[in-house]
């Protein structure tokens, strides 16, 4: 299966929308807020530059009633509060730097920064407060999304076996994909793939080997290609006889070519030998009545 059809292990498949990210455990026995666990442990979060930083919701729906606020907060160098919504009066308190900036239903829980830019990356804490004081935070780190740079395909010399690395100098969640001369990698066999994709194995020093191999990689918001040449004058000397082959094939060509050429001429010179000596015969006839 080719890695772009890996939806478990493709990133373009998978949107950045965070799903549950804290699930509230209410005790309502008691009516307080005791208890808020991660749905999958601590969260990571990828912001894409101009888009919605969609969080989710930060609570189940129903959760409100017992809380007295929500407070989210940016952490970077400093801590810097974003806004904080009371729920008993209905109001949000918004950070000067955020305004128009923050989507917040009380109803749903949902929490989306707006128009993300790289400044937005950090770790946000989004504080639970219930009625009684009791306060839960959880911390989601937000990281900006990066467009691929600097792809560059190494080569690893072995005495075993020779292998061919592809790697992105920047950029985030690259997904590898390999050809040779325009096909992929996998139809001529004698190469092994690694798990991502990354690593591209030669199993053998056949000719069959030898040709111009490109790495693509691609992540959600950009795609990059890099070729490496796999030739005698490249110092492979097992693809001596490959290029000999086609340096035989090229001259054998030619000669047909050449013969086909030579044979096309006489035929043309033949048929106008022909026109003229058929003329020339009925230019007598006429010549004698």
């Amino acid at each position: 299966m080719s890695p772009w059809d890996d939806h478990r292990a493709d990133p373009f498949a998978t949107s950045s929308r965070w799903h549950r990210a804290i699930v509230v455990t209410l005790l309502l026995l008691t009516g307080d807020l005791l208890a808020a666990t991660s749905s999958q442990g601590p969260q990571e979060l990828y912001g894409f530059e101009g888009r919605a930083l969609d969080f989710g919701s930060v609570y189940e729906p129903g959760a409100q009633r017992h809380l007295h606020s929500l407070t989210c907060k940016l952490q970077r160098q400093i801590t810097r509060r974003i806004f904080q919504y009371l729920f008993s009066d209905s109001e949000i308190i918004l950070t000067a730097s955020y305004s128009r900036r923050v989507r917040f239903s009380p109803t749903t829980g949902s929490l989306q920064i707006l128009n993300f830019t790289a400044m937005d990356a950090g770790t946000y804490l989004i504080i639970l407060t219930d009625h009684q004081g009791l306060e839960i935070t959880t911390p989601t780190s937000v990281r900006a999304y990066e467009k691929l740079s600097g792809l560059v395909i190494r080569e690893h010399p072995s005495e075993a076996n020779s292998s061919l690395t592809c790697a992105a100098t920047h950029g985030t969640q690259p997904l590898y994909r390999w050809l040779k001369d325009g096909e992929s990698v996998e139809r001529i066999g004698q190469v092994a793939l690694s798990k991502q994709g990354q690593r591209l194995t030669l199993l053998s020093a056949n000719r069959i080997l030898c040709g111009v191999y490109t790495c693509t990689a691609r992540n959600q918001i950009s795609t990059q290609s890099a070729n490496f040449s796999l030739t005698e004058s490249d110092g492979f000397a097992f693809c001596t006889g490959h290029r000999r082959n086609i340096y035989t094939c090229l001259i054998v060509i030619g000669v047909f070519a050449f013969l086909g050429l030579i044979t096309t001429v006489l035929w043309v010179r033949h048929l106008v030998e022909e026109r003229r000596r058929s003329g020339a015969i009925w230019a007598s006839l006429c010549n004698s009545m």
